[in-house]
């Protein structure tokens, strides 16, 4: 099988279609195969390409449409180590197109190797190669991040359009076409104290028509961005939250008023039940009692059609209230399933962080911070940083040598022990912090990290 086959082979159906209309070439049939025939037909021929399109190779038009650019400076092992992980979030076909892209000299050789492994029922680009040691793992991961500019710009536009759908996200800026000829001072100068949705648009819109941007200046505009739009997100969901919740309550209140009432019914319906089946029962008596008198027994007799009509009532009327308390028991399913949804919604945010910042696999932490608040998301997003919990403080505090104190929660005593071990142990105490929250200690590391950057 030759490169050709192989990578039309491993296109689905989607890629298939994709294929036809870059080369305008319109096939009514939806057999697939027939499709594939007609691409490799293409291919091989070139008798459906036009000039002005400037395609001198077609097969090699349609492999580089799935270059990544993030590959480029890999070496053979990070390359082959890096198809052979993801498999379930990049096609086969793509990581096949960049490596005839890469490779083109070998693709015999790789080709081969290929096809072996799916003999012998491996993963394709399993071709067993692995990291030696950390050197190796660390040179990886600097190259793929030092390539992930357009990743990250990308992510940042998808949730700052969000944003602006939303209607989370609001500007005034004047002349913001400006700014694609405003240099870095230009963008400082222009920030805008206290209005943060104002220098967010600046932000995006200057690195957005902007390229070879510092990478340190360009790192800072990105977290200052993602942290405004974290920001404006938590913020949503924390009023949905509170909303959903207070109607949620409400509900639960009007379902127990109506089952309240429900039973009281439903214990008036069986007493009056029971009464009238006493009446009945000593009319029934009375009638067999006064047989003998048919003006005394019609008397009866009315009576007993008037209690009947008032039995036949009531029954009526617990057969309605049967009907209310299955609708309620339909809207307390309701509200389970509401329940859920919240619930969901809860699980989804948290995937959500730690999935745009995971940590970025470093061991060594760079200082530690003694705190006294409930900490989740900083633990996510710097995990150079060791967090260390005041009543905890003694088992983890020789994991560094530079230390941060938090003002609140710690106390007088609690902070003379803590100086006179790390004095006793050459662990040095930088300095103390005001922590009121968690978003409040995301930006203190944030503007620790700048400042202290030599430590």
């Amino acid at each position: 099988m030759n490169e050709i086959d192989m990578y039309i082979t491993l296109a689905d159906d989607v890629e298939i279609n994709n294929i036809l209309k870059f080369f305008n070439c319109n096939v009514r049939t939806k057999n697939l195969e027939l499709k594939k025939t007609k691409i490799k037909t293409i291919v091989r021929t070139n008798h459906t390409l036009k000039q002005s399109k400037g395609i001198k190779n077609p097969f090699t038009a349609i492999l580089m449409r799935h270059k990544v650019e993030e590959w480029e400076d890999l070496n053979e092992k990070e390359f082959f180590i890096t198809l052979n992980k993801d498999t379930d979030k990049i096609p086969d076909y793509v990581k096949f197109a960049n490596l005839l892209i890469k490779y083109p000299n070998d693709k015999e050789k790789y080709i081969e190797l290929i096809n072996e492994n799916i003999k012998d029922d491996k993963y394709m680009f399993n071709f067993n190669m692995s990291f030696n040691n950390e050197e190796e793992v660390v040179e990886y991961s600097s190259k793929l991040l030092n390539n992930s500019g357009d990743g990250i710009l990308n992510s940042i536009k998808k949730y700052f359009l969000k944003a602006l759908k939303c209607n989370l996200l609001k500007s005034t800026v004047a002349n913001i076409d400006d700014i694609k000829n405003w240099s870095v001072m230009d963008l400082y100068n222009n920030l805008e104290e206290d209005n943060e949705p104002n220098n967010t648009f600046m932000k995006f819109e200057y690195i957005r028509t902007h390229n070879n941007i510092e990478k340190d200046i360009l790192n800072k505009i990105h977290l200052d961005i993602m942290f405004h739009l974290l920001d404006l997100f938590d913020s949503q969901f924390t009023d949905e939250s509170k909303k959903d919740l207070a109607e949620l309550g409400e509900l639960k209140d009007k379902i127990n008023k109506l089952q309240d009432t429900y039973k009281k019914l439903l214990k008036k319906s069986k007493d009056k039940d029971k009464e009238n089946k006493e009446i009945i029962q000593k009319l029934k008596n009375e009638v067999k009692a006064n047989m003998e008198s048919e003006e005394e027994l019609n008397k009866l007799k009315e009576q007993m059609d008037i209690q009947c009509s008032r039995n036949d009532f009531l029954v009526k009327s617990v057969k309605e209230l049967k009907n209310k308390n299955d609708l309620l028991n339909n809207e307390l399913k309701d509200c389970k399933e509401k329940i859920k949804t919240y619930t969901d919604k809860i699980t989804s945010t948290e995937l959500y962080y730690k999935y745009n910042f995971q940590s970025n696999g470093i061991n060594e932490k760079i200082f530690g911070l003694i705190h006294s608040t409930h900490i989740e998301v900083a633990k996510i997003i710097f995990g150079e940083v060791e967090f260390i919990h005041i009543d905890n403080w003694e088992k983890q505090i020789n994991n560094v040598k530079k230390l941060f104190i938090q003002r609140e929660g710690v106390s007088t005593r609690e902070l003379i022990n803590i100086k006179k071990y790390c004095n006793k142990n050459g662990i040095e105490i930088i300095n103390t912090v005001s922590i009121h929250d968690e978003k409040k200690l995301i930006e203190t590391i944030s503007v620790i990290k700048n400042k202290y950057e030599v430590i």
